[in-house]
């Protein structure tokens, strides 16, 4: 879900990120705009509550969270940690454009705010990094620590005006209605940036209790 889109804002963004020195692209382009991302940086940044990627004895991969272990994904290798290998899917499945997120597993934002706030920093720097390696078929939108809305409208100042993302990508459940007063700060810096919050329900019961039923008012409970 985009909860903001303006014309000045992430289609243009794109467009101009698309043709400006790029080799010429079809007429029409495919912009993927719902496509994660894991980064190697960003390993044990939120102090013990990871992300860990590790194998089983047996061999099985797993990436940790927390408590959590995700068993069986092979993140390593794959287009979510692998330019090379996202870029050649994309050219195999006809799209010309993505514009990267974070992993929902590690949205983090129920962990304590200067955990978040460091995962958030190294996974945004991570990721400007390589969308600037590839500038004509990747972006990127930023990880936020919301559980701290003032921190998260200050990194996502940095984000796109330092860093040169496109907004900011988070989940929907942190203990904090939608439209509380308290993200004011939030919604008002995106507003100023003219740029969108890309906003993705979460697995439930990863880094927080399972389900909010609140978010049956903006139908957002689909997970």
């Amino acid at each position: 879900f985009l909860s903001r889109l303006s014309g000045q804002s992430l289609g243009l963004a794109v467009c101009r990120r698309m043709h400006t020195g790029a080799a010429a692209r079809p007429a029409e382009p495919v912009i993927d705009v719902h496509a994660h991302v894991v980064l190697e940086a960003t390993m044990g940044t939120a102090g013990g509550f990871g992300p860990e990627l590790g194998v089983d004895a047996d061999g099985t991969p797993w990436f940790r969270i927390g408590e959590y272990y995700l068993r069986g994904v092979q993140y390593k290798g794959s287009p979510f940690m692998d330019a090379s290998v996202r870029l050649a899917r994309m050219e195999r499945d006809g799209i010309s454009f993505q514009v990267l997120s974070p992993n929902p597993l590690t949205y983090f934002h129920y962990i304590p705010a200067q955990e978040a706030v460091r995962f958030c920093r190294a996974h945004n720097d991570a990721l400007a990094k390589l969308v600037a390696d590839h500038p004509h078929r990747l972006a990127g939108l930023a990880a936020l620590p919301v559980q701290c809305p003032e921190s998260a409208a200050e990194e996502l100042q940095r984000a796109v005006r330092e860093l040169g993302l496109l907004g900011g990508g988070i989940g929907t459940e942190w203990g904090t209605p939608l439209d509380s007063p308290e993200l004011d700060v939030v919604w008002a810096t995106a507003t100023s940036l003219d740029v969108p919050i890309f906003m993705h329900p979460a697995p439930r019961g990863i880094d927080g209790p399972v389900g909010d039923p609140r978010l049956r008012r903006f139908e957002l409970d689909v997970v």
